[in-house]
């Protein structure tokens, strides 16, 4: 789900008892825990099959369904991690503003762009946006996913 403001995924994810990850939980779940995994498939960059190519343009593409690059699963079997939209994770405010982390990478750039939001090499890169207000940070590129906490109560198959 793409063109969601950081509030509506929050109010999503609480809806259905679940919530944003942080960005070192997005991080973990990427690597597999493997602090030297530059992607979630593993190392090789030119894994085609893994992730949408970089393409740029006049206009944003869609983002590919979230099973379509199955080669580019995370260890933990998590699809869609890593280029094909970016993802809201944690949130830093202070007295003067807010901004959030964005994980993932976008695989679109605007045509004759250098600085628009390009997407991270690796895992090892993020990009921050600064938070003005929910209409404002609302974009093709940006979406989220919901995690759960486990409990002695909550059963695997119910995350």
């Amino acid at each position: 789900m793409n063109w969601v403001s950081r509030d509506d995924a929050l109010a999503y994810c609480e809806y259905y008892g679940k919530r944003l990850p942080e960005t070192w939980e997005w991080q973990y779940a990427a690597s597999n825990g493997n602090a030297e995994q530059r992607f979630p498939w593993g190392n090789d960059e030119s894994c085609t099959s893994c992730a949408p190519p970089q393409v740029d343009g006049r206009e944003t593409p869609k983002p590919y369904a979230v099973d379509a690059h199955p080669d580019g699963a995370s260890a933990a079997g998590i699809l869609d991690m890593w280029g094909n939209i970016f993802e809201w994770t944690s949130e830093f405010r202070d007295d003067h503003s807010a901004k959030a982390v964005l994980r993932g990478g976008h695989f679109w750039r605007g045509a004759g762009t250098q600085w628009y939001f390009p997407r991270p090499v690796d895992l090892f890169e993020h990009n921050t946006l600064l938070l003005l207000s929910d209409s404002m940070d609302r974009s093709a590129g940006i979406g989220f996913r919901c995690v759960a906490n486990f409990g002695p109560n909550l059963k695997r198959s119910e995350v």
